[in-house]
């Protein structure tokens, strides 16, 4: 009980902070706002408030909205203190005079990644989303979802990834990357990532939903706060499908089920069967965010996921490996030998790019793409020189137009036929082939034994 006490009051903590902080970057873009100074005996933080709605003005709901944490988190005396004091002292910075990249700085670092396990966030490394945004997305058309989108680590390089590649604008940019997570402090953090990109802008609502990805659906009407001053109605815009969704779904074991809660579990059950898939009754959480994920991508729309290794073996990877050659394209799985792709979590992870097909037929040169990494992603692609997303696109173009195997410093990359694997789980349909071998195992093996298991 003492964590769930922790975690809302940091939660809460950490909103009041940002809010004051964005206030004060935001005042240097809208000079109307009042500054923010607060007598010294007016109660806190409910002088907060009318400055909060005067920010509403301009947007910027998801950060200033009346939220529930404001009346489950107690505020004492000493609190009232502190945050004064925060206030004084912020006041006397020079705000004008900071950067944009200095504030996004300031934001990006507002919560220490030690603490956001605490807090419920998980930090996927930006080198990890750059990987799977090159690989999924299309810049020329792009509409981009991320299905449990934390405090934004996608949808911001999403944007970032379509800034370089388009020139478009801030509101252009925001307008095709959408993001959910069942944690409304999460959607805060998102909006704020991507708020800031551009705080003077009036076309500035981030598409960012608080709710679960399970009770989504295409076409849903979603009321967006209007993007400039006045108080107009809300902009109603409907969930559209999008041609490339990435993901770092939560990672919840299937032995964990039992902890769940049961009209949580029936409705990651129902959403399998909707799209014609009956999963394993012990089945990893990630596993229905893929199934899910078939309502939203588009034909022809790509697919990449970090998630546990757990399904390469497990007995409900069965269904996940037909599913990934049956109803998409498996253009590669990629794992590791020198780092964890997602430290903050005891569990092994391998990443997921998928196709989603246009119709039914197969090819049969299709292959599938086993990659093992021999550097860490920072070293392939970190060096400082401009041209960092050609160096993303070039690792990407690399891995998928081989067709042939590759060992070279970078990776090791075993293609295995498609077509054998299918029609093995056709056989076998709840017997799971051994996928983790093509990442473990030395080219010399398959050249020895052949690729099929």
């Amino acid at each position: 009980m003492q964590n769930i006490d922790t975690a809302i009051a940091g939660q809460y903590a950490y909103r009041l902070i940002g809010q004051v902080l964005f206030y004060f970057a935001l005042k240097r873009k809208q000079p109307s706002l009042k500054p923010l100074e607060i007598p010294s005996d007016a109660p806190l933080p409910a002088s907060l408030r009318p400055f909060w709605n005067d920010v509403r003005r301009f947007d910027y709901e998801a950060l200033f909205k009346e939220s529930e944490l404001d009346t489950l988190v107690p505020f004492s005396q000493e609190a009232a203190t502190v945050l004064r004091t925060i206030i004084e002292e912020l006041s006397r910075y020079e705000w004008n005079k900071l950067r944009d990249d200095v504030l996004g700085a300031v934001f990006e670092n507002l919560i220490p990644r030690t603490e956001q396990v605490l807090l419920g966030q998980f930090y996927t490394p930006t080198k990890v989303a750059d990987l799977l945004v090159a690989f999924a997305v299309d810049p020329g058309s792009a509409n981009i979802l991320d299905p449990g989108c934390g405090s934004g680590t996608f949808v911001m390089r999403a944007y970032d990834y379509l800034k370089a590649q388009t020139g478009q604008s801030h509101g252009e940019l925001l307008s095709k990357v959408w993001g959910f997570d069942i944690s409304a402090f999460a959607t805060e953090l998102a909006s704020i990532n991507l708020f800031r990109q551009d705080m003077g802008a009036f076309d500035n609502f981030p598409r960012v939903i608080s709710g679960s990805f399970f009770e989504r659906y295409v076409g849903e009407e979603i009321p967006f706060p209007p993007a400039k001053a006045g108080g107009q109605d809300k902009v109603v815009i409907d969930i559209p499908t999008f041609n490339a969704i990435v993901a770092n779904p939560p990672y919840f074991r299937s032995q964990n089920q039992d902890d769940l809660n049961q009209d949580y579990k029936n409705t990651l059950f129902k959403a399998a069967i909707k799209n014609g898939i009956k999963a394993a009754s012990k089945t990893d959480l990630f596993a229905f965010f893929i199934y899910k994920t078939l309502e939203f991508l588009q034909p022809g729309g790509r697919m990449g996921f970090v998630v546990s290794s757990s399904w390469l073996t497990a007995e409900f990877g069965a269904t996940l490996q037909r599913v990934l050659l049956e109803k998409f394209k498996l253009i590669a799985i990629v794992g590791s030998r020198v780092e964890s792709f997602f430290s903050q979590v005891e569990v092994n992870t391998v990443l997921i790019i998928a196709e989603r097909r246009k119709d039914d037929r197969r090819d049969g040169d299709e292959i599938i793409r086993f990659v093992a990494l021999k550097q860490s992603l920072v070293e392939m692609l970190e060096p400082k020189e401009e041209g960092y997303w050609e160096r993303v696109q070039d690792l990407v173009d690399s891995i998928e137009m081989a067709d042939d195997a590759i060992d070279d410093d970078k990776f090791q990359l075993t293609p295995v036929p498609a077509l054998p694997e299918r029609q093995a789980l056709e056989n076998a349909p709840s017997k799971p082939r051994n996928w983790s071998v093509y990442l473990r195992a030395p080219l010399s093996y398959f050249e020895l034994f052949g690729a099929t298991q």
